[in-house]
């Protein structure tokens, strides 16, 4: 289900960090734009034994893994209690 909006992604030279930006922003902008794409990603992850046991829980948050790519990135949705938050954003 991640295979289109992730696609701009695989072909990333991780060590480029403006084309970094730019393209993990498309995905950014697009989950945000699309809540059902969203979702549905989220209730994958509920029937995804792989993408269940990395997603992790804590006190304040749960970390969603959405997607685990064999290239070692993951997209992963922060899901915060009401009262705490973050904004978008990536990782290297």
């Amino acid at each position: 289900m991640t295979g289109e909006l992730t696609k701009p992604l695989h072909s990333l030279n991780w060590e480029d960090t403006p084309a970094v930006e730019a393209a993990t922003s498309k995905v950014l902008t697009t989950l945000a734009d699309d809540g059902d794409l969203l979702r549905r990603l989220v209730h994958q992850v509920l029937q995804d034994e792989h993408l269940s046991r990395l997603s992790e829980h804590y006190d304040i948050l749960d970390k969603v893994i959405l997607h685990d790519d064999p290239a070692g990135w993951r997209l992963r949705l922060h899901v915060f209690l009401p009262g705490y938050y973050d904004r978008p954003h990536n990782h290297r």
